[in-house]
């Protein structure tokens, strides 16, 4: 009886590891990466704020023609895009997602599906668009125009680097019958190792441990490591010189830290951590070069 419960007992373990490995490797949805990320939101941003605003349109249908299924980080820059478009408050814009919800909650929108008169899916250009407006408007899915987005460029490039999102768009009035504004293109890339987007990200990649030791040993040793130039300058006996030297000293330890730890960051939580580590640091190497002058002259 008890070998019967081990073996009972052995399998359900290995039911419930199985399980386990199979959850933690099922299919996931794919996000944006960083880099792209950052210039799907730059252009999104850019791309609201040229949006010109037009008095005889209010209600817009956003609408970004496409072949095929869209991937998932397609599917997140229309997410980005909408909100973008939405916090400037020039006109009230729905997509698709918005239709389809609304239509399936009403008798009439889920019938005007069903006849293929609206249809399932996101309209995939604006001929096509167009069509179906008299048919929405009947479900009480009322627009005045359509903004429609052509996503002319969206490449992830290479680990970052060679990545580019270029969009354009146009409204198409639908009392006008025909486009009544321009949205000019915007376009935003990384072309150089150099660029500020692929360096954060790059460096953020890296062990967050491992920054932190590598900016440790050097802002540790620093005084120690140049202590014949710190021994030239104490022995003048001049303040101004020993100052120059404590700053020069912490402003490297800062830099290093902006760059290692902060990963090039920028906003609040920087400016203060920099500021603590300013002071600090500044303590240090005043003490560090105290010593050795004292002990190491």
């Amino acid at each position: 009886m008890d070998k019967i419960f081990k073996i009972v007992g052995g399998i359900v373990v290995l039911g419930a590891v199985v399980a386990l490995v199979l959850w933690l490797t099922g299919p996931s949805k794919r996000e944006l990466p960083p880099v792209l990320k950052e210039l799907s939101t730059d252009v999104a941003v850019q791309f609201a704020e040229k949006l010109p605003r037009n008095r005889d349109v209010n209600n817009l249908l956003l609408l970004l023609p496409r072949k095929g299924n869209p991937r998932d980080e397609e599917l997140e820059f229309r997410r980005i895009l909408k909100e973008e478009i939405d916090k400037q408050r020039k006109y009230e814009v729905r997509d698709w997602d918005n239709v389809k919800k609304n239509l399936d909650q009403t008798f009439l929108g889920k019938g005007l599906v069903q006849m293929g008169l609206a249809p399932g899916e996101e309209p995939r250009n604006l001929e096509e668009a167009v069509g179906v407006m008299k048919w929405i408007a009947k479900a009480n899915q009322n627009f005045d125009g359509l903004l429609l987005v052509n996503v002319r460029e969206f490449q992830e490039g290479q680990d970052g680097l060679g990545a580019k999102v270029s969009v354009d768009g146009e409204i198409y009035g639908v009392a006008a019958g025909k486009t009544i504004e321009k949205v000019p293109e915007v376009s935003e890339a990384v072309t150089s190792i150099f660029n500020y987007m692929y360096l954060h990200n790059k460096i953020e990649r890296t062990s967050i441990f491992l920054r932190f030791f590598g900016w440790f040993l050097v802002a540790s040793t620093l005084p120690f490591a140049m202590i014949g130039l710190v021994r030239a300058i104490v022995q003048k006996r001049k303040n101004e010189l020993n100052l120059a030297l404590v700053v020069g000293f912490t402003f490297i330890d800062v830099l290093l830290a902006w760059i290692l730890i902060s990963a090039l960051g920028y906003g609040t939580g920087t400016i203060i951590f920099v500021l603590i580590l300013m002071g600090l640091m500044g303590y240090y190497n005043y003490d560090a070069c105290d010593y050795i002058e004292r002990r190491l002259t």
